[in-house]
């Protein structure tokens, strides 16, 4: 895969998230690996000469690189932090780099995203990974029942906050994750090996889900006449819906609607092998 650089950002910058890519290796997983799509990592085998991809485009994963390397620098010493964990599941070697355990019973992983990311709610990858995590951790003798995902919010907006109860009160969200058994996670880790076999094989390649698309269904929102941003849970799944929530709102007088389509976020903007997926 080849980085370029169309924005003409400084070479530093082009160097450090250049160093983040990594050619995937067939028989061989990380965590974050497994759980993407089976057809991403196969194409990315398949085509990775002819593969392209912008450095503005890592300017997120470097900021959470960034992140990392400053907590790792942080007082830690009664922590576990990245330590280097490998799984095996039918034979196949499953590497994992957790973020933080408490050596006792909590593994806490860290993400820089988006308040968007958290207002979705229960986001199924983060859970997979922490879930996955957990398991290698039990596994070495590590008792880990309490799972949490610290999130510090790239775009948190401080009025929107003041404005908006739903919104968060600071750039920085702690949410609990639910906790698998281990036959659970096994189970789960058996089949997603399978089906990342069989995409490298080109035998069967699973089409990217709805979720795995980021896609974002057709939505009517509700705004104040000329603002761009709808109310207060002003998104809705149909015409009726909205109108019914007009309706009943105070303000119902000063509101419009406005349809705005969905899109698969991912793959139009987002998915590093987008140029070559059938």
């Amino acid at each position: 895969m080849k980085v370029t650089n169309v924005y003409g950002l400084p070479d530093p910058i082009v160097s450090a998230v250049s160093r983040g890519i990594r050619q995937p290796k067939p028989g061989r997983y990380s965590v974050t690996e497994l759980i993407d799509p089976p057809l991403i990592r196969a194409l990315k085998i398949q085509h990775w000469d002819a593969l392209t991809e912008d450095a503005s485009e890592r300017l997120w994963a470097l900021l959470g690189s960034a992140v990392h390397a400053v907590l790792e620098r942080a007082d830690t010493d009664h922590l576990l932090v990245e330590e280097e964990l490998l799984g095996t599941v039918n034979g196949v070697d499953i590497l994992g780099h957790p973020d933080i355990h408490d050596g006792k019973n909590k593994l806490t992983d860290y993400k820089v995203t988006s308040v968007y990311s958290f207002l979705l709610g229960e986001k199924p990858s983060w859970e997979h990974q922490l879930n996955i995590y957990a398991w290698m951790y039990r596994q070495h003798g590590f008792a880990t029942d309490i799972l949490e995902i610290a999130g510090i919010l790239r775009d948190w907006n401080r009025h929107r906050a003041l404005q908006d109860r739903d919104y968060p009160p600071v750039p920085f969200v702690l949410v609990n994750v639910p906790v698998r058994t281990d036959s659970a996670v096994r189970t789960y880790l058996e089949e997603r090996v399978v089906l990342h076999q069989l995409a490298e094989q080109g035998l069967a390649v699973t089409p990217c889900s709805p979720e795995e698309r980021w896609h974002r269904p057709d939505v009517w929102a509700v705004k104040k006449i000329g603002a761009k941003r709808a109310v207060p849970r002003g998104l809705h799944s149909s015409l009726v819906a909205a109108g019914e929530f007009v309706a009943l709102h105070k303000d119902k007088d000063k509101l419009e609607f406005e349809f705005r389509r969905g899109a698969d976020v991912r793959c139009d903007d987002y998915c590093p092998v987008r140029t070559v997926c059938p």
